[in-house]
């Protein structure tokens, strides 16, 4: 989760400066090609906002290999396919008015994705949860998690969740953990907790993964550089949100906290999860949040691109829920290997993380028009294992298969 929102003299910056050296070599140019190919998934399809609600025909775009970087999940994958035309949910308008200015609608939440199973390897230690101690070995000292990393890869000390994936094991699995850490290209690296390697031949959800109470995978369902590219339609996958939990249900057992494909809840969830709202709400760890058919994009009034791009996506992909994002609304951003908000604020002309007193007026329209988008979502109620997305027919193509497994 996000920390607290601060005044502006003591509030840190949203987005820790996360960094890898660019990429270089054929896997990287093909994965560029790739990404451009696919109007900025990482993956390899290509379908235009207004494409027939059809599965991709077969041959139309080249199959995805994870082993390369391409999108590692199967294309039935929660965090990969579309929503069906029978999706059907309970109106939650939610998040539309906050009494502080400080806080960022939308906010970034950084997740560190490394995509070189040839780097060197590097031992992640166990440190501590606060941002002084993420640098400090416990001892005796434990190594958690061996995974290749970048020479020049940095992850410094934070505030903040820094859930990351590793691409290992000759390119068959993401390593994971948080919070991670690394600031130098000999010693140790730093972690609190690691996760099994998630499978790229699966849907993402064979293993635990490190995102907060929720244990969704890191490698998936991230908003990359490209995705929100000017002219296009939006991001082509679904994401991974944080919510003030709030304004979540309030639960009256701790399996009330969570819904499918969430694992779990986070463990004060009993205490504070729907201790702001008067009523009753549909939102759970795992909602797939989304914007009905029924609801016309234009009608909205949105005079930003970004936030119709997000909308695009609300109605064509939905938002699941994966964390507590305290007073705030956001969305699980790449870091790392890729650097979204870098690439965002140098497409769009302004920052994507912004908080609500902004002087910048594009950020500050973008931040009005995505409040207009929260306050029509719908909490999915047929969102379930087999029919991921709500059942019928995709209004989106599917991603393309994946490469036999090597």
């Amino acid at each position: 989760m996000p920390p607290r929102a601060k005044s502006p003299a003591r509030a840190q910056s949203l987005a820790p400066g996360l960094t890898e050296p660019a990429p270089v070599g054929p896997d990287a140019q093909r994965r560029r090609v790739l990404h451009q190919l696919a109007g900025g998934l990482g993956a390899c399809w290509a379908a235009g906002a207004g494409a027939a609600p059809a599965a991709a025909p077969r041959g139309a775009a080249a199959a995805r290999d994870p082993s390369k970087g391409d999108m590692p999940c199967t294309p039935d994958s929660p965090l990969l396919t579309p929503l069906g035309d029978g999706i059907q949910g309970i109106p939650t308008p939610i998040f539309t008015a906050y009494p502080s200015p400080y806080v960022s609608f939308p906010y970034a939440d950084p997740v560190a994705v490394f995509r070189d199973p040839s780097a060197p390897m590097r031992s992640f230690v166990k440190s501590g949860w606060k941002q002084d101690q993420r640098t400090v070995a416990v001892q005796p000292r434990q190594v958690l998690l061996e995974a290749p990393v970048p020479r020049g890869a940095r992850l410094p000390p934070t505030n903040h969740n820094i859930a990351a994936a590793f691409l290992a094991d000759g390119g068959l699995r993401y390593r994971q953990g948080q919070p991670a850490t690394i600031v130098d290209d000999e010693g140790d690296a730093f972690m609190l907790v690691a996760y099994g390697a998630m499978d790229c031949w699966g849907d993402g959800f064979d293993v635990p993964g490190p995102h907060g109470g929720s244990k969704f995978p890191a490698a998936l369902g991230n908003l990359q550089a490209g995705d929100m590219d000017p002219g296009m339609p939006g991001p082509r996958h679904p994401l991974k949100a944080l919510a003030d939990c709030g304004f979540w249900a309030l639960p009256s057992n701790r399996s009330d906290t969570f819904i499918a494909p969430a694992r779990s809840a986070d463990s004060y969830a009993m205490a504070q999860y729907g201790r702001k709202i008067p009523g009753p709400s549909a939102l759970r760890m795992g909602t797939l949040l989304y914007l009905p058919q029924s609801v016309s994009i234009a009608s909205l009034g949105l005079k930003s691109e970004a936030a119709r791009q997000l909308a695009w996506n609300a109605q064509n992909y939905g938002w699941y829920l994966v964390d507590d994002g305290r007073e705030q609304f956001g969305f699980c951003t790449e870091a790392g290997g890729s650097d979204f908000e870098a690439d965002f604020a140098a497409k769009h002309g302004h920052a994507f993380s912004t908080r609500r007193n902004t002087k910048d007026p594009k950020a500050k329209q973008f931040s009005d028009d995505l409040l207009k988008v929260l306050a029509r979502l719908y909490s999915a109620t047929n969102n379930l294992p087999g029919q991921w997305g709500g059942p019928g027919k995709r209004l989106q193509p599917l991603a393309p298969p994946l490469v036999a497994r090597p």
